[in-house]
């Protein structure tokens, strides 16, 4: 009986559908080398083993004087990864495919918008970013002071919302500075290999080489030596 149980939960365990595990992390960006930006990013397996890794933050195609006074051209963008290193992670949370439809909706929604569709005052990186809180379930203050300021957006979302984890950016930055110089390291250590390989390789022609001239000399005197005897 327990072998003919075990074999009917083996079966349902394998028709049964992959569970979904997509995280949702979201960032703000600092002043620096580009304007302060909020966005997310995605990374996981949906329950038919799609791989989704991918990142959304809504923004103007040009950033100018004129996004201060008036409606410019916006546009969904990908942040790349040096851009995300570079960020502040803020909170990630697990959803499954019925989230992670939901979330695409409001990036559809965005994508879709009616140009000019970027405004400081109304529809920038924040306003796109509370969008998606708040599809996931997540409260944010509509009359939030912030909505200029990602990170002190971020930050009051966190206290809105007791069941959310803050991440320790600062100790994911270590984190990827160390994971940068041990891959340096590594690649180093490859570098070096390789040209330790190919001196070897070098000596070892030259040894064939040195071989080779001396057979040539000793083929030169041979006759001669015959000749003496």
């Amino acid at each position: 009986m327990r072998i003919i149980l075990t074999f009917i939960l083996a079966i349902l365990f394998l028709t049964s559908p992959a569970r979904a595990d997509v995280d949702v992390t979201f960032y703000s960006h600092d002043f620096g080398d580009s304007f302060p930006h909020a966005f997310f990013t995605m990374k996981g397996t949906l329950e038919d083993g799609q791989i989704v890794d991918t990142s959304y933050g809504f923004t103007a195609v040009k950033i100018s004087p004129a996004i201060l006074w008036k409606s410019v051209t916006g546009e969904v963008q990908t942040p790349k990864d040096k851009y995300i290193d570079k960020s502040n992670p803020h909170f990630k949370v697990t959803i499954n495919d019925t989230d992670y439809a939901k979330l695409m909706s409001v990036v559809k929604k965005w994508e879709n918008r009616e140009q000019k569709s970027y405004n400081l005052k109304k529809r920038n990186c924040i306003h796109f970013t509370s969008e998606a809180i708040a599809v996931l379930g997540y409260r944010f203050n509509p009359d939030s002071k912030y909505w200029r300021k990602p990170k002190s957006f971020m930050l009051e979302v966190l206290e809105l919302n007791p069941i959310l984890m803050a991440i320790d950016y600062k100790k994911v930055k270590e984190e990827i500075k160390a994971a940068r110089k041990e891959k340096e390291r590594e690649n180093k250590l490859s570098r070096d290999a390789d040209k330790v390989s190919t001196d070897a390789d070098i000596m070892s022609t030259d040894e064939i080489s040195r071989d080779n001239e001396a057979d040539e000399v000793d083929n030169a005197i041979a006759p001669s030596s015959k000749a003496i005897k």
